[in-house]
This record gives C-alpha cells, sequence and structure tokens, in this order.
C-alpha cells in the first residue's frame, strides 16, 4: 500500500497543479508552482534520507547479527532464554526492510527492463516482506519491553519462563505472514505506477480495507499500545524508587551499589528509544488508519497532503537505519555481552562462573551471587547481614530496582 501511494499521490499533484479555480476561488499559478516546487524539494530529500538509512543502516544491522551469531554459539542458553533472540531477529527484520527500500530505490529509476511478470513478482516480493518484517520488527521490541516488564514487577514467575522468546518469536512471525499473506495476490506492477492493489476479492470491494485493517492494528495498535503501557509502568516504579531514595541519608547513597545508577541509566535509554520507535512509527501508520477509515479520500490528494504523506514515509522507513544504529552502537556490548566476573562496587565476587550478562531489560540479567558474597557487599551498604536484606539479591538485577516492599 505505501509504495503505490506516491506514485498515485504524484499524478494528483500534477493534475491539481494545472487548475486555476478550486472551490470557486481563484489561486494564483505561481503559489501553485510553489508548492509543486515544494513537494520535489521533499521528494529529493526524501530520497537522500532514504540513502541515509540505507547507507548506515544495512552495515550496523550486518553488524549486529554477526555479534550475536557468535553469542549464540559461545552461549546458547543465554541467547536464546534472553533478548539476544529478540535482538537477532529484530536486526533480521530491520536488514529486510533496508534491502526490500534499496531495490524499490533503485527500480524507482527505470534503469531495468523487465517484464510485466517479473515487474509483479518484485512488487509482490517487496511489499509482502516489508510489512513482514515491519510487523516483526515491532513485535520483537514489544518482546524485549515485555521481559523488562516481567524481571520488575513478576521476577519469580520470569525466572521459570523457559526459552519463552523463541516461543513467542515463532508465534509473531506466524503472526506476521498470516496478517499479509493476502499481499501476495492482491499486490501487482502497473505500467506507469508501479507497485499497486488490485480487489483480492472481486465480489468485495472493500476487501483490501478491512484486511490492511487487519494488519494496522496487529502490527501497530496493539506492539503499540502494549509498549507504552508496560514501559510506563517500569517508568512509574523507577520514580517511586527515585522519591524513596530521596529519603536517604548521604552516606547511604554513597555506600549504595554503583551498579544500580548504571542500570538505572540503561533503562532511561531503552525507554527513549521506545519512545523515538513509537514516535517514528505513528504518522505513517496514523495517516494508512485515516485512509482506510474514509477520513482521507484517495481522489482528493492535494500537494499539502502528499507533502504530509512524504515525511511520514521517511519517518517511517527511518526506523530501520535508526534500529540498525543504536542497536550496534548502544546495545549490544551492555546488554548481551558476557562479563568474566560481576561486580559489587569495589567487591568483586568470586571466581564461580557467572550465569548470564549483567542487563535490566530481560532473562539476560539474572546473576547470582554465593551467600558470602551478598553478605560481603550488604554489609558495606548497611552492615545488615540478615536473610532478608540478603533475599533480594537472588531475584533479576532489576528486582533490585523495583522490588516490592
Amino acid at each position: 500500500m505505501s509504495t503505490s501511494y506516491l506514485n498515485s499521490n504524484l499524478k494528483a499533484s500534477t493534475i491539481s497543479s494545472q487548475l486555476d479555480y478550486i472551490d470557486e476561488s481563484y489561486i494564483d499559478e505561481s503559489s501553485v508552482i510553489m508548492t509543486s516546487m515544494l513537494v520535489a524539494v521533499f521528494m529529493g530529500l526524501g530520497y537522500v534520507l532514504y540513502g541515509v538509512a540505507i547507507i548506515f543502516g544495512i552495515p550496523c544491522n550486518i553488524f549486529v547479527l554477526f555479534r550475536m551469531h557468535r553469542l549464540a554459539k559461545r552461549y546458547s542458553e543465554v541467547f536464546s532464554n534472553g533478548i539476544g533472540v529478540c535482538l537477532f531477529t529484530m536486526a533480521v527484520a530491520d536488514l529486510i526492510s533496508l534491502l526490500s527500500i534499496c531495490v524499490h530505490y533503485v527500480l524507482s529509476f527505470n534503469t531495468f527492463n523487465f517484464t510485466s511478470a517479473m515487474h509483479t513478482a518484485i512488487c509482490k516480493t517487496i511489499i509482502f516482506s516489508t510489512h513482514v518484517s515491519t510487523s516483526v520488527s515491532i513485535w520483537s521490541w514489544l518482546l524485549m519491553s515485555t521481559l523488562r516488564y516481567l524481571s520488575v514487577y513478576h521476577p519469580l514467575m520470569y525466572v521459570q519462563l523457559w526459552k519463552l522468546p523463541l516461543r513467542m518469536l515463532l508465534l509473531i512471525l506466524g503472526g506476521a505472514s498470516i496478517t499479509n499473506i493476502w499481499l501476495l495476490i492482491a499486490v501487482v506492477h502497473i505500467p506507469g505506477e508501479g507497485c499497486s492493489q488490485v480487489n483480492f476479492l472481486p465480489f468485495w470491494p472493500n476487501s483490501n480495507r478491512v484486511f490492511l485493517f487487519i494488519e494496522i492494528f496487529w502490527s501497530f495498535v496493539i506492539p503499540t499500545a502494549t509498549i507504552i503501557f508496560v514501559d510506563s509502568s517500569v517508568f512509574c516504579r523507577y520514580a517511586m524508587l527515585r522519591d524513596s531514595d530521596s529519603k536517604w541519608t548521604s552516606g547511604m547513597r554513597k555506600s549504595y551499589c554503583p551498579q544500580l545508577h548504571k542500570k538505572r541509566r540503561a533503562l532511561w535509554r531503552w525507554l527513549i528509544i521506545a519512545l523515538v520507535d513509537v514516535v517514528l512509527n505513528a504518522p505513517e501508520n496514523i495517516n494508512r488508519l485515516a485512509v482506510i477509515l474514509g477520513f482521507v479520500q484517495s481522489d482528493n490528494f492535494n500537494d499539502h497532503y502528499l507533502l504530509v504523506r512524504i515525511f511520514s514515509q521517511v519517518l517511517y522507513y527511518f526506523q530501520f537505519g535508526f534500529n540498525g544504529v543504536y542497536l550496534a552502537l548502544f546495545i549490544y556490548d551492555k546488554s548481551t555481552k558476557p562479563t568474566k566476573n560481576g561486580r559489587c562496587g569495589s567487591k568483586s565476587l568470586d571466581k564461580k562462573p557467572f550465569l548470564e550478562p549483567d542487563h535490566p531489560t530481560g532473562r539476560d540479567s539474572i546473576v547470582r551471587y554465593s551467600v558470602s558474597e551478598l553478605k560481603s557487599c550488604d554489609a558495606a551498604h548497611s552492615g545488615d547481614t540478615t536473610p532478608k536484606r540478603l533475599s533480594k539479591h537472588l531475584l533479576p538485577i532489576d528486582s533490585e530496582h523495583y522490588s516490592h516492599p
């Protein structure tokens, strides 16, 4: 749907620019020309940003895949039970989306002469793969947010879930494929217009709108609403903890394990990234919903709407490059790379092997301490080595931040 809009909108823009009167009011020809020039400038800027997303996004996602593959070979249980498999799936989905954009980017210049059947096959592949990979990408992010939520609010349930991410990702891939499989029939190539759609069910003129609504509800409405809920819940728990921290003395703050401050910064980073992804997704999906529900009539597109359309599409497709960059720069080393020893303040733990890496986003954050280590660490904090005081360290690291009273 998204790739066919631009070509049809450009034609509508060309037609509307030839009119001197609209709704019985005179429009100065120079203003129409200026609007058309502005559309052309935005089109050029959009192609530039697509190029930036491709140039930076593809190498970064390949780097993440390489790192996740190495993690899976060295620490298979850490990979399959934590966020490693989520990051791997997300990188694959974003890479497929970027490659699809790249193919569409090249074909838009009409440098290759393909038969009509070949053009149709390419259109079907591009549209289907882009929609499926977009859905898988945002659901992978939702899964990571859910793991973070469980580690904060239900830590005991969280540590008992075996290979939950892997099982959920299989369901996500199946759901994304089922909700978009109709595109393999409805998408065709029309000479002069590019990739377009025909009625999926000829006897039901609005069948495409219904299936598009189902796809958007699955790939945007449900995951976005859930991500906002679970991440805001974690944020509220963080705010409650911060208020309780204000009652501590300065000595208690200095003696408290500095690992917790690092985890709070990591949590803030994840929340900001989630917000950015939602902002990048929202304009395009809201616009699609407006068209599907009839709030925007496709036969009444004008230049101003086309500008909004270009802007929303640039944001939508730019997210795939953004995901690759932040996964490569900020997430990998601190979220999935196992450390040789855990630390609590300046006290290093004993030589018992760690179990999983240290990060507040999923099962990867579980680190188990021996009793002697917990006593020494807690003694440095408050001098209290009672079982009640030590028991909190047996929960996921997140629970040290947000454990229930």
